[in-house]
């Protein structure tokens, strides 16, 4: 059976390498990474290391959760498009999946777009429900995958993100 077009374009999301930090596994359990330290202090080095290979394990499976979140969500888009293999749309799709939020600059810097290329590119993103437009005051406008950031923020949630007092 012949890959799709939406297939053939996002197989290279599944052969990504990314390295997921180990903090994204400590910050659910900082109390116990405090005491660990405080054990490793005076010479026991038996909890940190068992604390680290925890926070390791929570990364490694919050990473993975991210990655099927991420594939997920680029077939998504490519089933809602219908543009030529040769429309920028498929550039900027690429580049959305790992970078959720970009501007005319990042386009043309990133990707080469002229203008034309860019708006015609963003419209049909848009009109598809992929991207939303927002604009902002003396920075321009900027265009956001709003799915993307909720995988985003999930994974965040996930690894126990410190929010703002």
């Amino acid at each position: 059976m012949e890959k799709s077009d939406a297939e053939d374009r996002f197989d290279y999301v599944r052969g990504l390498r990314i390295t997921v930090p180990v903090s994204a596994g400590l910050l659910a359990i900082v109390g116990a990474y405090d005491d660990a330290l405080t054990d490793y202090r005076p010479g026991d080095p038996e909890p940190i290391i068992t604390v680290t290979a925890e926070a390791s394990l929570r990364a490694i499976d919050n990473g993975a959760r991210l990655a099927n979140d991420v594939v997920a969500i680029t077939y998504g888009w490519a089933s809602k498009i219908t543009a030529r293999r040769d429309s920028a749309v498929w550039p900027v799709l690429d580049l959305l999946a790992g970078q959720p939020v970009v501007n005319a600059a990042i386009l043309e810097s990133k990707l080469g777009l002229d203008y034309i290329r860019q708006k015609r590119a963003l419209d049909a993103l848009e009109e598809a429900g992929i991207v939303v437009g927002v604009a902002k005051y003396k920075k321009g406008r900027l265009w956001r995958a709003p799915d993307m950031l909720a995988a985003l923020d999930a994974f965040a949630k996930r690894a126990g993100r410190r929010t703002r007092r």
